[in-house]
């Protein structure tokens, strides 16, 4: 199953939940592994869920099928739940293409 970091205001009930659905929970903070008897697993994460700037919901970033997959396990436990998919990786770098420069509006 995905590995998975979990940060935040949330993070002892998804552990909770994802850990009984088979996922791995990696780099648990201490009061995690206390509270739910989890070793410590240093490997990198394939999806880390955090806070939403107003702790109001949490962002699942990854690996796209490890971020449906908790998707889907979420929705199935905590319905009902409202989820929004970003069709660009949030904190993503693009390329662009400079078309043209307008050197009058060019600061000093």
């Amino acid at each position: 199953m995905h590995s998975v970091r979990v940060r935040g205001i949330y993070s002892t009930a998804l552990s909770y939940i994802l850990s009984e659905m088979g996922f791995r929970i990696v780099q648990p903070s201490d009061t995690i592994r206390e509270r739910l008897g989890l070793e410590y697993l240093k490997e990198s994460p394939e999806v880390d869920i955090v806070d939403t700037d107003g702790h109001n919901g949490i962002r699942v970033k990854g690996l796209e099928n490890g971020v449906e997959k908790i998707q889907d396990t979420l929705r199935d436990v905590l319905y009902p739940s409202i989820f929004r998919r970003y069709p660009l990786y949030m904190n993503g770098i693009y390329k662009g293409v400079v078309k043209e420069i307008d050197y009058s509006k060019r600061a000093n």
